[in-house]
């Protein structure tokens, strides 16, 4: 069971041996697997300067990688929330509950520690707004990837600026370095592509 979740964790893949998945697993077991499935959806580049070249400071000085435990943090802070306002679970076990489904669904790990169908509309919905942010670049993460939330972000906050300053020249950067106007287009259109096809095959 060791090898074979560590084998699924890492590279994001989610494959249990176990018909439950986690829940068949004691609490501090899920707790491990959630560090190791927040690291796999971070940047191995990234990883490989923070752990190999013993250089931890690039975990915090990259914008991705801030604005990934951000979202992971506030979208398990309101599941848990959601969790004890419809008094579905309380304690340690909310937190841990919500804390490991949103890292799963935001990794697209796809591994569960509870059966979360009967969970209320809203957590529902906060859970499948978690799988369209994705893991970071360079991650085996699927699904939208970080980084482009976080240019398209940038870009609205940046056309928003022009309405008021139109003469403004503002170039969009990523830690430090300017991104080419086409990558914007590009990472613009994706998402859009996305979503709109995850709302066609919805309604089929």
């Amino acid at each position: 069971n060791a090898v074979a979740h560590a084998f699924t964790t890492l590279p994001t893949g989610g494959f249990s041996p176990e018909n439950r998945s986690l829940e068949a697993f004691a609490p501090a077991t899920q707790w491990v697997t959630v560090v190791f499935m927040i690291l796999a959806g971070m940047s191995f580049a990234l990883l490989f300067r923070a752990f190999v070249r013993r250089r931890p400071r690039a975990l915090l000085r990259d914008e991705e990688a801030r604005l990934y435990l951000v979202i992971l943090g506030v979208v398990s802070l309101l599941l848990t929330i959601e969790l004890w306002r419809e008094d579905v679970l309380r304690g340690e076990e909310a937190v841990r509950a919500s804390v490991f489904q949103v890292v799963s669904m935001t990794t697209t790990t796809g591994y569960a520690s509870i059966d979360f169908v009967g969970w209320p509309a809203l957590a529902l919905m906060i859970l499948v707004g978690a799988m369209f942010v994705g893991g970071s670049a360079g991650s085996t993460g699927g699904s939208v990837k970080v980084v482009r939330h976080l240019m398209l972000g940038k870009a609205i906050r940046r056309e928003l600026r022009q309405t008021v300053h139109p003469e403004a020249v503002m170039p969009l950067r990523l830690n430090g370095a300017v991104v080419d106007e086409r990558t914007i287009r590009a990472i613009t259109t994706f998402i859009l592509l996305y979503v709109g096809l995850f709302a066609v095959g919805a309604a089929v």
